[in-house]
């Protein structure tokens, strides 16, 4: 394995480790598709799976809360905490 090689293996596990599994596990439940989720948001199916993988928005705006909010049935509070424990879980002992 090159240096290159182990870098780019090292990336791929940090956007592993954010992955939105919350937002999956309410997807899922919802019985919604990517592009459906994505319909809802008014966003891009592609934009909302960088989301969902936790590769684009590291930290939601408040704006893309409130609508995950409407389509959930999630409170702020609910995906504040759930993106607390993302942040923990990445960031130990901060």
């Amino acid at each position: 394995m090159k240096g290159n090689d182990i870098l780019v293996l090292h990336q791929v596990k940090e956007v592993i480790q954010i992955a939105r599994n919350w937002l999956r596990d309410e997807r899922v439940r919802l019985k919604k598709t990517f592009l459906d989720m994505a319909c809802e948001l008014d966003i891009s199916e592609g934009y909302y799976w960088l989301i969902e993988a936790g590769i684009r928005k590291p930290v939601l705006d408040l704006n893309l809360a409130k609508r995950i909010s409407e389509v959930t049935g999630l409170t702020l509070e609910q995906i504040a905490e759930k993106e607390d424990e993302i942040a923990r879980t990445n960031h130990p002992g901060d």
